[in-house]
């Protein structure tokens, strides 16, 4: 067995790639992928049929059930008599569940927690000693956003991922004395058989490939324990949870006091209002009363709905209903081009325009757009909704700057996707010029009893 690959990190020639549930959906489109990219792949799975239209592609296959340790053991063998290592294995394999707690016959609960925690152990036993005799390796749990929501009738498969992220992390820190990495991969709401009928609005199972390839080939040092998904690390179970802010806080490393003056912030932290008064398609739009003018300047800007919160159009919101144009040109790709965000965030003020009065009532007076910044946090996935919304927190005598932020409502709770701010000038409309805002447009922006903070000079 060979200490080392022949390749570079990142390269996958030479290397050896084990996955399971290799005959269908994502497990396959990684073969392939893997195939392409050079590597020496095991593909295993209990699916025998499966497996064989793989054969004449060059992979080397393994019929298992993965909930048999010895099954496993067996197979991590076969992988190294074979090819000489053992550089990444996927425990991919799993099987649908849809049955609530009461309702699943007897063993139904036990066999799904079988497949997806013990085969996940199975596979990490099995593929640990290799790893250390070699000197390297890299493990890849698939997970799923199940560990952490609460979805009707996936109990089994909710409970399975929740315990393979613990067992994952646990194991990444038990092995980190080596150049053995364990990581976990979402790949996402995909397009597989696992639903049992056809999904065609979620993305294919290629578009999650970029995200094994990564992990596969991490370097040494690399990221271990963590959770993957779109190619960027996600913060699983990270919320408001106060036991884990306490810990992280508590984990901080004194600082110097500093000899610097503080230096005077340059905007207020936005203070946007609860989501539980989004409206969804079908329902209609809550809005504060004597504002029910946004919602047609809302919809005539391109969305399906506005809300507007907060003293009195500080805030403005506008609902988006996800179409195919909002998706690239690339058929693999299910999620919105990120061109379109800036679009949103366009169709937004053109509403926040008509609802603060600047078509009409002061024709002298425009606004023209200075910047526009955008953090791209998650993607979202198309069909879809979002709500974009706009907060002003910040004036100078011609400026006005908007913080930004985009939700995927398409989840069954709304996920921030991403974060920005806009900076508007105003402009004197007969000679172009910088103008400052009138007094009643900023006056309808906050409270003046409650200010965004000191004025830009």
């Amino acid at each position: 067995m060979s200490a080392e690959p022949s390749a570079m990190p990142g390269d996958l020639a030479g290397r050896t790639v084990v996955v399971t549930g290799a005959a269908s959906g994502i497990g396959r489109a990684w073969v392939h992928g893997f195939l392409a990219d050079g590597a020496t792949v095991l593909a295993a799975d209990i699916n025998a049929a499966g497996l064989a239209e793989l054969a004449p592609l060059g992979a080397h296959t393994f019929v298992l059930d993965v909930a048999d340790a010895a099954q496993v053991k067996a197979m991590v063998d076969h992988a190294v008599r074979q090819t000489g290592r053992l550089d990444a294995l996927f425990n991919n394999a799993g099987l649908a569940y849809n049955q609530t707690l009461e309702g699943a016959p007897d063993g139904a609960f036990e066999r799904h927690i079988a497949v997806h925690l013990f085969g996940c152990v199975n596979g990490m036993r099995a593929a640990i000693p290799v790893m250390r005799a070699q000197g390297t390796g890299r493990i890849i749990n698939t997970l799923s956003r199940n560990a952490e929501v609460d979805v009707a009738r996936t109990s089994a498969y909710a409970a399975a991922k929740a315990a393979m992220w613990a067992a994952s992390r646990v194991t990444a820190r038990e092995v980190s004395d080596a150049d053995i990495l364990v990581n976990m991969l979402i790949p996402g709401p995909t397009r597989t058989a696992i639903w049992g009928r056809d999904r065609p609005e979620m993305q294919l199972p290629e578009v999650t490939y970029p995200t094994a390839r990564l992990l596969a080939t991490l370097p040494a040092g690399g990221p271990s324990g963590k959770v993957f998904w779109n190619e960027r690390e996600y913060p699983m179970f990270k919320s408001d949870n106060p036991i884990a802010r306490r810990r992280r806080l508590s984990q901080r490393a004194p600082r110097r006091p500093s000899k610097r003056a503080p230096r005077r912030p340059s905007k207020r932290e936005p203070r946007w209002p609860s989501l539980c008064a989004v409206a969804r398609p079908g329902q209609p739009a809550v809005v504060p009363p004597g504002l029910e003018n946004c919602v047609g300047a809302g919809r005539r800007a391109g969305g399906s709905a506005t809300i507007v919160a907060m003293a009195p159009l500080q805030t403005f919101e506008l609902h988006i209903t996800l179409t195919e144009d909002d998706r690239p040109e690339d058929r693999f790709s299910q999620h919105v081009n990120n061109a379109r965000y800036f679009a949103f965030i366009n169709r937004t003020f053109q509403g926040w325009y008509r609802a603060m009065g600047l078509r009409g009532e002061h024709p002298t007076f425009g606004a023209m757009m200075a910047r526009c910044e955008y953090d791209f946090l998650r993607q979202v996935l198309v069909p879809g909704e979002v709500l974009c919304r706009i907060e002003a927190v910040r004036h100078g005598r011609t400026s006005l700057e908007h913080a930004v932020q985009i939700w995927d409502l398409g989840a069954a709770e709304p996920v921030l996707a991403g974060r920005g701010r806009v900076v508007h000038v105003g402009i004197d409309r007969a000679t172009h010029r910088p103008k400052p805002w009138p007094a009643d447009v900023l006056a309808k922006c906050w409270d003046p009893a409650d200010p965004p903070g000191r004025p830009s000079p």
